[in-house]
């Protein structure tokens, strides 16, 4: 998953399909206003769902912090993935944001 990306029935398919993903960069920003911006980008709890939904293993956070595109405020994606997370009892360390420059390794299990 990647880009401009807004929540819909597909990562259910996803994840029938092609599931379950090693791994997967989902968006979780600029989603505010949501009558604007929901059928392009997904908000934290979407993502989440579409997490779920398409049967990832780990995720990364990806679309958020860059720069002030929509009215959410710039910290606030990380804030909402994390209580979303928590919500659906799901490890941090499987859908993680990161800080802003932060680098990965990323292996397969």
């Amino acid at each position: 998953m990647q880009a401009d990306t807004g929540y819909c029935p597909a990562f259910h398919e996803i994840g029938e399909r092609h599931g379950p993903i090693d791994f997967g960069m989902i968006p979780i920003g600029a989603y505010d206003p949501c009558e604007i911006m929901q059928a392009m980008h997904m908000n934290p709890e979407e993502a989440v769902e579409a997490f779920v939904e398409s049967g990832c293993r780990r995720a990364a956070a990806m679309h958020w912090g860059t720069f002030q595109l929509t009215d959410e405020p710039m910290g606030e994606p990380p804030l909402r993935l994390s209580a979303a997370l928590e919500a659906r009892n799901i490890a941090a360390e499987k859908f993680i944001a990161g800080n802003i420059g932060q680098s990965w390794e990323i292996q397969r299990n």
